[in-house]
C-alpha cells in the first residue's frame, strides 16, 4: 500500500520514528539499523515501508533499503516470526550477514537477536534456505577483499565455522586475510588476523 514515506524527522524512540508527509505524522517501527542510519530529527529522512494489518492493529514498519525490505518480508513468511521477531533480527545482522548466516545454517548468530530462540532460527534456516538470493549473499562477498566466493573461500568459511566461529565472523576474518591458493593457507591467515 506504501512504497515509502519521505518527510522530516520529527521524533526518534528506541524502536521506531515519526516522519511529517504533508502535515502528516507517520510513527513507523524501524530496527535499530535503520534508527542509527536514517539522521537526526530535523533531517529529511526516507524510508520503505511495510503496512502490517492484524485484527487488532494496524502498523507501519519502515526500512532504509529495499533490499532490507525485501529481507523483512521473507522473514515473515516463516512459521513463529512475527514482524517484531524480524525487526529484531534485522537489528542485529545486516541482510548480507543475515544471508550469510541462513546458507550457511549459523542458527547461533541468528538466535542472538532478542526475541529469536535456536529452534526458531533453525526453522527459519530450514524455510529460508533457498529463497536466499544470489545478490543478498554476493553482497557479502563484495565487502571482502575476496574477487569472489570461490571455493577455496567457501572451505575456508566452513572451515573456521567447524572451529566454532559465527558465519559472521568467519566472513570478516576471511575478508582480512587477503587471497591464497590453499584451503590451508587462508584459514591460517584468518586465523592469525584474530589473534589466534
Amino acid at each position: 500500500m506504501y512504497a515509502y514515506f519521505k518527510g522530516e524527522i520529527i521524533k526518534k524512540g528506541i524502536t521506531s520514528l515519526v516522519i511529517e508527509c504533508n502535515g502528516v505524522g507517520y510513527n513507523i517501527s524501524v530496527s535499530t539499523r535503520t534508527l542509527d542510519q536514517i539522521g537526526d530529527i530535523g533531517d529529511t529522512g526516507k524510508v520503505y515501508t511495510y503496512f502490517h494489518v492484524r485484527e487488532d492493529a494496524q502498523m507501519l514498519f519502515g526500512f532504509m533499503s529495499s533490499e532490507e525490505k525485501r529481507m523483512f518480508e521473507k522473514l515473515i513468511t516463516v512459521n513463529g516470526i512475527g514482524p517484531k521477531a524480524a525487526t529484531s533480527i534485522l537489528s542485529t545482522m545486516t541482510v548480507t550477514e543475515l544471508a550469510v548466516a541462513i546458507v550457511s545454517e549459523d542458527a547461533v548468530s541468528i538466535s542472538r537477536a532478542q526475541g529469536v530462540g535456536k529452534k526458531t532460527a533453525l526453522r527459519l534456516i530450514l524455510e529460508l534456505k533457498e529463497k536466499v538470493d544470489n545478490e543478498e549473499l554476493t553482497g557479502a562477498f563484495n565487502n571482502m577483499s575476496i574477487p569472489q566466493p570461490s571455493s577455496i573461500t567457501q572451505e575456508a568459511l566452513a572451515g573456521l565455522m567447524a572451529l566454532g566461529y559465527s558465519s559472521v565472523e568467519a566472513s570478516k576474518a576471511i575478508s582480512n586475510a587477503g587471497t591464497y591458493d590453499s584451503v590451508e593457507d587462508l584459514i591460517t591467515a584468518a586465523l592469525k588476523n584474530r589473534g589466534v
